[in-house]
């Protein structure tokens, strides 16, 4: 058996050690009606233009919230959710609003695109505590990818 594919995997965590540069915390302005009227979940399908409509309101929530941000080269993003009550939920399956948020990030040109090149990664998080419905978005730098 060879060591490349530990090699390979040293090299990941030897970049994702790097990724600890908080860059800017965005807290989205919601409510809990916004909240209520505006989530995507996986685990719920909806109508296409009902979910194109949510979509479009975390797009240009976020948009809206990181204009001015100084932009970025590259960055991970990490997406906090708070909920009020002590409900057990999977909080991976809120991606889809996660990835409306990152393309509001592009929107607002704090990344020029959102694929690899410029992203690495997208997490979601829950938040130990317990307050109103929260949706944070914690920014962090990366080093640039170097050109092969």
């Amino acid at each position: 058996m060879t060591s490349a594919p530990t090699e390979m995997l040293d090299a990941y965590l030897d970049a994702e050690r790097e990724l600890t540069h908080l860059h800017r915390v965005i807290v989205l302005p919601l409510t809990d009606a916004s909240w209520a009227a505006n989530k995507l979940n996986m685990n719920v399908k909806l109508n296409r233009y009902v979910n194109a409509e949510r979509v479009k309101f975390w797009k240009e929530l976020t948009a809206a919230t990181a204009r001015g941000i100084k932009p970025l080269t590259r960055a991970r993003i990490v997406a906090v959710y708070r909920f009020p009550d002590k409900i057990r939920r999977d909080v991976p399956n809120w991606m889809p609003i996660t990835k409306a948020c990152v393309d509001g990030l592009v929107v607002a040109k704090l990344l020029p695109d959102d694929n690899d090149k410029y992203l690495v990664g997208q997490d979601n998080r829950a938040d130990p505590t317990r307050g109103p419905v929260r949706v944070t978005l914690r920014i962090y730098t990366t080093p640039p990818e170097e050109n092969p």
